[in-house]
């Protein structure tokens, strides 16, 4: 599969103001050293993000292609899509720390972040998505492409200095913080300019090559159907938790070791996968080298396909009847069945035949770091 012409995704533009109003406070009394501030940022990102600009084919392998078999599909932007759009969110952090030396040897850090955020607006209403693929059959106009969650997005951090010896020559150092990830802007170069009503993806499949691609286009207006690039408008709020321990001595004068241990975890990490997928075929019919066009929902290839088999309950078929889809029995899945017109006997429809390919963007991945320092 390729794009026709040049680039499929230009011409491409970003250009950012970011506007950054920030003070800090600090208050000493005693043995407690107190800071606390506000750091504002309002973003306004200005862009121009197409997809398919040129089209793109696809082909089931170089042999149809020199053949000049038809094509398995072909997506491309409609010629009345907008791509231009202007982004509006306030990002904020506002924060308390007291460094609270408890004695000579021993300090505590203690500290408070709390890191909201605006909804991602656009400027002239120019946002469309599908909150919910099992029971939409059109992309809606929205305020926002997806939900706040940073609502309750308080940071603690925690960490201590501690001279155990009482000489100077000895350091313990430990902290923990969590940390949110709250300018996701990434998400809105796709997302936000390629989803109906404002700019429409269309997706022909088995066409004949070669074509004229104006007669195929306008032709295919009736037969194609709509691909989205979405963000899950419920989507969770991604954060990373980081600890750390050292030891640090003085071996002897201006010389010294330290022995270090880093930890991480990534929780809701945003994952890309195929939220409408077709259900997968009769495990007969799937040969070992067939790739994810031939979904096996067998546990020894299931790692290699989304949504896994379980993931989608039977419940989820909301458009029309349902015919038997697998046949084998004692295979894991037989007798699943899928809506009417589904594609015939081997495999089933979309989860959503109102739409071809939806791209969703989500959290739900985690990421984990273990490190040792040696210095």
């Amino acid at each position: 599969s390729g794009p026709m012409g040049g680039s499929s995704v230009t011409p491409r533009i970003y250009r950012t103001n970011l506007f950054e109003y920030s003070d800090t406070v600090s208050w000493t009394k005693g043995s407690h050293s107190v800071r606390f501030g506000a750091n504002l940022k309002r973003v306004q990102a200005n862009l121009i993000s197409p997809q398919r600009t040129f089209g793109s084919f696809q082909m089931k392998d170089i042999f149809n292609f020199l053949v000049g078999s038809k094509t398995n599909g072909l997506s491309y932007i409609t010629g009345d899509s907008n791509v231009q759009r202007g982004i509006r969110f306030w990002a904020m952090g506002f924060f308390l720390q007291d460094d609270f030396q408890i004695s000579p040897g021993l300090t505590l850090n203690l500290g408070l972040r709390y890191e909201p955020s605006t909804g991602h607006s656009e400027v002239n209403g120019k946002l469309g998505t599908v909150k919910d693929i099992r029971t939409q059959t059109k992309s809606e106009s929205v305020d926002v492409i997806f939900k706040n969650p940073t609502g309750k997005n308080f940071a603690p951090r925690i960490g201590f200095a501690w001279d155990p010896s009482g000489d100077g020559k000895t350091a313990v150092r430990a902290g923990f913080g969590l940390f949110y990830n709250i300018q996701m802007t990434e998400l809105d170069r796709i997302s936000a300019t390629s989803n109906p009503p404002h700019t429409t993806i269309a997706t022909v499949s088995s066409l004949p090559f070669p074509f004229d691609f104006e007669a195929c286009c306008t032709a295919a207006g009736g037969a194609a159907r709509t691909s989205l690039e979405l963000v899950d408008y419920n989507a969770p709020q991604s954060y990373r938790m980081q600890w750390n321990l050292n030891i640090q001595h003085e071996i002897v004068n201006d010389t010294t070791a330290t022995v270090g241990y880093v930890g991480a975890r990534g929780v809701d990490l945003f994952r890309v996968y195929q939220w409408n997928q077709p259900d997968p075929v009769d495990p007969s019919t799937c040969q070992p080298n067939d790739g994810p066009t031939c979904v096996n929902p067998l546990p020894a290839r299931g790692p290699y396909y989304y949504p896994r088999y379980g993931d989608r309950p039977d419940s989820s078929f909301i458009f029309g009847g349902r015919i038997p889809t697998f046949t084998s029995p004692g295979v894991r899945g037989a007798g699943r069945t899928c809506p009417k017109g589904g594609g015939g006997f081997f495999r089933c429809a979309r989860l959503n035949p109102s739409f071809d390919t939806s791209i969703q963007r989500s959290g739900g991945a985690d990421s984990y770091y273990h490190g040792l320092q040696l210095q």
